[in-house]
Parts: structure tokens; sequence; C-alpha cells
């Protein structure tokens, strides 16, 4: 087995020095010449009786290549398995440790990789120390009446009016401005726009308005709505990207919606046919579907609070310029520039990951093996109505358990839904939180400019 050194260059950082001898590679490259010399089809030889001494010259480097590369991960592989070592990411090669090959030489070789330290870290204060809110929103009748309104809007009737007015929807094209003109290379955008969204002072700019009309204006400030829900709802820009304020906003399509009538085609057209009878039914299930929903907001609320408290309140030092130069070696295509905008979210989902490692390991709270397929089986049973009350529906549920096991990215997904349930059940049971009740719209203010 190869031979492997750790040298510390920092404390996140260990370059290990591998030392490959021809036991741990002679073997395989004889095997290969082998190989070759039987599938080769070589004009002068026979099929199959290509000699040994061609295919060592005519392939050898690429035969030896091979054989190193095994022989240094297996190294490396059992090295950090036998020391215990917890590294980030993967080794990366020196460069300036290259060897010169030759297949004709029976000698020693040496590599050297660099690897990025797990860092050890604390977590016994960051739990202690949690001051977080858990957020209530209680559906009134005042919300549970706008609720209805907006279902009756939603599956209302939509025509096609000549001009644009109060409670009609605008379908824009957004062109961003400089200096008045067009700005070359500048934004271009659809939007719908919602002209009761519009502030009063600006309302008569647009009421009136028909198709291919145009307005300038600046589009942060025609509703009252913090700038960064206006970039993701209207420019569909992420953070961090800079665009002006002047739009031309060009006037596209306009839809006005007749509410549809509080009765049964209203029910079924909601439900399903059949389901909701009555007008106090109807309103029973609005509200237990808004309340459902709340709870499912302020449980995400919580949770993404959770996240952002774990994540920087854990001191972790990170190689972080070792990471980067890995990211980079994994990914060619990757910039400079994409690396400066997508390291840090990396950053901060590693953080939350070695956490979850942690508390997994230290809580006992890991995903066994059995856990998915059943998962998936309740899943399975759920959405296609399949049960167990039959050999026939037995085997037809199995079969599709089966199925979805052989798909990796649900298998991947279910695990770490399975996972993140468990962490942040743990966490919201361990971590000090104090309830508030707050208004529908003081949520809403909460989520959009958290």
């Amino acid at each position: 087995m190869s031979t492997v050194n750790q040298v510390p260059v920092s404390p996140q950082v260990s370059k290990l020095q591998i030392t490959v001898t021809p036991s741990d590679y002679k073997k395989e490259v004889d095997d290969k010449v082998k190989e070759y010399a039987r599938k080769a089809r070589l004009p002068g030889f026979r099929n199959g009786k290509v000699p040994s001494g061609v295919i060592r010259r005519m392939f050898g480097d690429q035969i030896i290549t091979e054989a190193l590369n095994h022989a240094v991960n297996a190294g490396i592989n059992n090295y950090l398995r036998e020391s215990g070592l917890q590294i980030l990411g993967d080794p990366i090669p020196d460069e300036s440790v290259r060897p010169e090959l030759d297949i004709a030489i029976d000698k020693d070789y040496q590599f050297a990789y660099d690897v990025g330290v797990r860092p050890d870290f604390d977590l016994t204060q960051t739990l202690a120390g949690a001051r977080l809110t858990r957020y209530i929103v209680k559906a009134d009748d005042e919300m549970i009446d706008k609720e209805i309104e907006r279902l009756r809007e939603r599956h209302g009737e939509v025509a096609k009016p000549e001009v644009a007015g109060e409670g009609d929807i605008i379908h824009v094209h957004l062109t961003e401005l400089e200096n008045g003109q067009v700005k070359v290379g500048g934004l271009h955008e659809h939007a719908a726009i919602w002209v009761r969204d519009l502030k009063p002072d600006v309302l008569p700019q647009f009421i009136g308005k028909k198709p291919e009309d145009e307005i300038d204006a600046d589009v942060f400030d025609i509703m009252d709505k913090p700038e960064e829900v206006i970039r993701e709802k209207v420019l569909s820009i992420e953070p961090g990207i800079e665009v002006g304020r002047m739009f031309r906003i060009r006037i596209g399509n306009i839809s006005r919606v007749t509410k549809a009538d509080i009765g049964q085609k209203l029910f079924d057209a909601v439900y399903g046919e059949g389901i909701v009878t009555g007008e106090f039914d109807f309103r029973e299930r609005v509200t237990q579907d808004l309340r459902t929903a709340l709870e499912q907001g302020t449980r995400m609320r919580l949770e993404s609070d959770i996240f952002e408290y774990m994540v920087n309140s854990t001191p972790m030092n990170l190689p972080e310029d070792f990471l980067k130069r890995w990211l980079l070696h994994e990914n060619k295509d990757l910039s400079d520039k994409d690396l400066e905008k997508e390291f840090s979210p990396f950053i901060r989902n590693l953080k939350w990951n070695l956490i979850v490692n942690r508390l997994q390991d230290a809580k006992g709270l890991h995903v066994t093996k059995e856990e998915i397929p059943q998962r998936l089986k309740e899943l399975v049973m759920s959405q296609y109505g399949l049960n167990e009350d039959t050999e026939e529906s037995r085997h037809e549920l199995e079969q599709a358990v089966s199925h979805l096991m052989e798909d990796e990215d649900r298998v991947k997904r279910t695990y770490e839904s399975i996972r993140d349930n468990r962490i942040f059940a743990f966490l919201k049971q361990t971590l000090r939180t104090e309830e508030k009740i707050v208004s529908l719209e003081e949520f809403k203010t909460l989520t959009e400019t958290k």
C-alpha cells in the first residue's frame, strides 16, 4: 500500500505526501498491458497477438497514469480511514510535484495533495444562547373574508377591456432607461401589475391607458412595496444585481376579472365537484386551509430563523482560500466573478451541513436506511391511493417504491427531508423561543424584508 505523510500547512490545511512503490502499481500495469494486447487491432499483427513491448511503447503513458491514479487514490482513502482525518471537499493535486512517468522503469513515485481539514467547533454556547421568535398568525374573520374574495377573484370570469381601469391587471413590458433613453444592454422584463397596488398619486398615469401606450416612471416608486419585493416580483432580478430606477413601461394586454358568485359553481371550482355543498361548509373549509397555510408559513419562518442563527452564531474556522481553489478545480468553467457571487451561500450551506452532522452524531439523529423506502411508501400511498389490503396491491406498492429507489435524486431529497425535519424538531425543542402574535400584514412585512 502507498505510504502517506501528513504535513500541516495551517490549522485548516494539510499537505498529503504520497509515495507509490512498484508493488503498488506494477501488477495493474502488467494486467493492463495484457488486456490491451488481447484487444488491440494493429496493422502487421494478428488480433490478440500484439507484443507487450509494442503496447508499452504505444500506450505506456496512459496505462501507468491509470495505475498510479488508482494507487494514489487507494493510499489516500486508506490513510483517511485509518488516521481519522476528516476533510472538506476533495484533495487537490499539488501541480509543483509532477514526477516524470516511465512505464519501462520500476521506480518509486512521489505525489502531493492539499486537503482542507474539517474544523472542530463547539455548539454548547450556540444552543444555550438562542433568543428566537416563534410567530403566530391567527385566522380572524377579516382574513377569512379576504381569502374568500381572493378565491372569487381567482375563479371569476376574465374580460379584455380596451382601456385600463381600477381593479384591472395590466401586463407590461419594462425597459430600463438611462438619461431618458433606452439603456444599451439594459434590463428588459415582462410583468403583470395590479392597478390596485399602484400608489394613489401614480394611479392617474395608468387609468385609461390602452395597449401599446407608454409611461416613463421610477419603477420602485409606483407601488407601496419594499424595493426587494419589486426587484424580485416585478423585475425578476436577484439580490446584488445593479439596475437603474427609471423604466419605460409599455402597456400590453389588460385583464378585468368579474368575481365568481358564492355558490355551488365556486365550491366545485375550488374543491372539486360535490366536495363542499353549502356556504357554511365552504367557509369552514377555507378557514381550515387558511390555518394550515399560516402554520406552514410561520413554521418555515422559524426554521429559516433557526438556520440563520445556527450558521451565524457558531464560531467555525474554515479554510476559505482552499475551498475557493477546490471549487475552481472542480468547476473548470466557473469564473472568478461567479465564484465570488456563489461563495458566500456555499460557505453558509457548508457550515449548516457541518452543524447538522455534529448534531446527528451527538444526539443520535441519523437517518437509517430503512426510513427512506418507508417514507417513499407513505408518499405513494398518499398520492396514488395505493394500500396493502391485497396481495396484488402490496405487490404494486412494492414495485412503485422500488422504482423510486432507483432515482438517486429522489432518494437524496427524501433523505434530506427526513434529516432536516429531525434536526429542526430537535432545535425547536432545544433553542429558546418566545411566541409573538402578529397580524397577517405584519407577518408578510417580516417575510418580505427578511
